[in-house]
């Protein structure tokens, strides 16, 4: 099971799977929160799980945060989804937040 819980401080936390069978909900859950912001943090840190499924819907909410004039922050990528935005050649896109360093980023994709 998958959930989306918001916080005052504009923090939108994504808990448990990030995947084929979760993203519908997230996507619709996660729409609302597009609308009104001048800007919004996505903290992954409670991933337990996910695949490409996954990331396409963050490609989405940075599409629709990018169409909306947003400033969206991914943080705490999880290892599993930086491989796979890795060999997508789409961990750019991402662009995880300056709390995260290319060299820990590195350091994740290298084990």
């Amino acid at each position: 099971m998958s959930e989306l819980v918001f916080s005052d401080y504009q923090i939108l936390y994504v808990k448990g799977a990030l995947n084929f069978d979760s993203i519908k909900a997230l996507w619709d859950e996660s729409r609302p929160y597009f609308k009104d912001l001048e800007s919004l943090r996505v903290d992954l840190s409670d991933v337990t799980h996910c695949d490409s499924a996954g990331l396409a819907l963050l490609i989405e909410w940075r599409r629709l945060a990018h169409k909306n004039h947003q400033v969206l922050r991914f943080e705490h990528l999880p290892k599993q989804l930086i491989n796979i935005a890795r060999v997508s050649n789409l961990l750019s896109i991402l662009h995880p937040t300056e709390t995260v360093s290319s060299a820990e980023i590195l350091k994740e994709i290298e084990h």
